[in-house]
């Protein structure tokens, strides 16, 4: 609805609610009701909020080195606007005399102590960016029932370059995968069939070529272990074809993995009774 809640460190006041009180619950900024906030950035200690119906940027927090915009070097308890001439997005909006000398602002940004927008002209104004909605092109893409069922309507050598940016995240730890096994087998045998013959060729190029090479002998985390759990259940891995292009390799990545994963993976029995019927 526009609203606005922070918690957290509130130290240089970047919580926006007038102290330097932090905040182990969120609270609405008081400052900001009633104004329906489209955008909300996050620096290092500051914060910036816009306001598309007046075009205003808004800041709070620390501000020694300028971040906040307010023209001066100090630190604000509360949204402030941010100094500019700024014009709110309109279909019906008179365009000044003077125009260059306003500014319809598209996106905001923070990061570290600097904080920067970018803009147009009002001649050139375009409606600004939502953070509210989300652009579905720049989610984490996740395998599913629908995903699958979207895959097998596009016609043979058609499909979406980004057919194998597929990615999901659940809880994970030493002992629990936080996969479900079943479900990516039913999810494996639905996107690899005799009768698209189409999608499974691409998806053995994608493994291939883009994936099993690139595995690493050190992991970042214990959650990059879902790979290791979840591929095998792939049929085009047990398929007799695929030997030495995908599971040999596979199998070699494997070999490579430092000590301490190999131990996690060790006490994952379906793991090993998965991966001992593909090498057989």
């Amino acid at each position: 609805e526009g609203g606005v809640f922070t918690f957290g460190a509130g130290g240089y006041g970047q919580l926006g609610h007038n102290s330097t009180s932090h905040e182990i619950n969120p609270r609405k900024v008081f400052e900001l009701m009633g104004s329906l906030v489209t955008q909300i950035t996050c620096g290092r200690q500051h914060t910036t909020a816009f306001v598309p119906s007046s075009g205003r940027i808004y800041s709070f927090g620390l501000g020694g080195n300028g971040q906040l915009g307010t023209g001066t070097t100090s630190n604000r308890k509360s949204p402030f606007t941010v100094k500019g001439n700024w014009l709110p997005y309109s279909t019906q909006c008179l365009i000044p005399a003077d125009s260059e000398q306003y500014y319809c602002v598209k996106r905001i940004f923070s990061g570290g102590d600097q904080s920067f927008a970018h803009y147009f002209y009002p001649q050139n104004m375009v409606p600004p960016d939502d953070f509210r909605y989300p652009d579905l092109l720049k989610q984490i893409w996740t395998v599913n029932e629908a995903f699958i069922q979207r895959l097998l309507t596009f016609p043979s050598g058609r499909l979406p370059v980004e057919i194998a940016n597929n990615d999901d995240h659940y809880k994970t730890s030493v002992r629990f995968s936080g996969v479900d096994m079943n479900a990516a087998r039913l999810l494996f045998h639905k996107l690899i069939q005799p009768d698209h013959a189409h999608i499974s060729q691409q998806v053995a190029a994608s493994l291939e070529k883009n994936l099993i090479p690139k595995l690493s002998s050190s992991l970042p985390d214990v959650e990059a272990l879902r790979l290791y759990l979840t591929l095998p259940e792939c049929p085009l891995m047990s398929d007799a074809n695929n030997f030495t292009t995908l599971a040999i390799p596979f199998g070699t990545a494997i070999l490579k993995l430092e000590k301490a994963p190999l131990k996690v993976l060790g006490k994952k029995l379906n793991f090993f009774l998965t991966l001992k019927r593909i090498l057989e």
